[in-house]
């Protein structure tokens, strides 16, 4: 059976360590100045700034980068948006299925930000597919436009490489519906964390 094609961008999925993601998540700020929309999934970087209340803030990150100087690298994935006031009490409602492109209003979103999380991702499958070789290897993220509610980034399965890559390989999901070929889903680690980072990334 062939391999849907269903990209949703870095999906939670683990720890390394082997236990199932908690769901924790810290909320960050995107400012209204943010240009591009970001939709659960989509891997978010930080800005340098906060907002006034010093709320950290983020932004979309940049796809088809190698890690160089202060670009290509990764925070974590967006997982929920909260709406336009940082919410002073616990909360399972989300506000929105996307922050908006050049919005007029700022955006808290819930970002699963911890560098030892292990992310579910589809592989585009473009000039090549990934084999078992590719294990291990480091790759970048290709960068899509959502589906107007989850994230179209995929593992760009033509970068692979040993260093200054954004995310590792560690293995091929293990489900019925996913084998290695075209549009396979994989495990991958965030190799250009910030928090891992030799320099500020930004």
């Amino acid at each position: 059976m062939a391999n849907a094609n269903k990209p949703m961008g870095l999906t939670p999925h683990s720890y390394l360590n082997g236990t199932r993601w908690t769901g924790q998540t810290t909320v960050y700020y995107v400012a209204a100045s943010q240009s591009t929309a970001i939709a659960i999934g989509d891997p978010v970087v930080p800005t340098g700034d906060s907002d006034s209340n010093g709320v950290a803030g983020v932004t979309l990150a940049t796809g088809n980068a190698d890690v160089s100087g202060t670009t290509g690298y990764i925070l974590g994935a967006c997982v929920g948006i909260l709406g336009n006031t940082y919410p002073t009490a616990p909360t399972s409602q989300f506000a929105a299925v996307k922050v908006p492109a050049s919005s007029s209003s700022a955006y808290y979103i819930e970002v699963c930000d911890d560098p030892m999380v292990v992310y579910e991702i589809q592989e585009d499958s473009v000039g090549n597919n990934l084999a078992h070789g590719d294990v291990w290897n480091g790759f970048d993220l290709v960068s899509a436009a959502d589906n107007g509610y989850v994230s179209g980034w995929m593992l760009d399965s033509s970068t692979g490489g040993s260093s200054n890559k954004q995310v590792q390989v560690l293995r091929l999901v293990q489900r019925a519906d996913n084998a290695i070929g075209q549009y396979a889903k994989w495990l991958v680690r965030i190799i250009a964390h910030p928090w891992n980072a030799p320099v500020s990334p930004f």
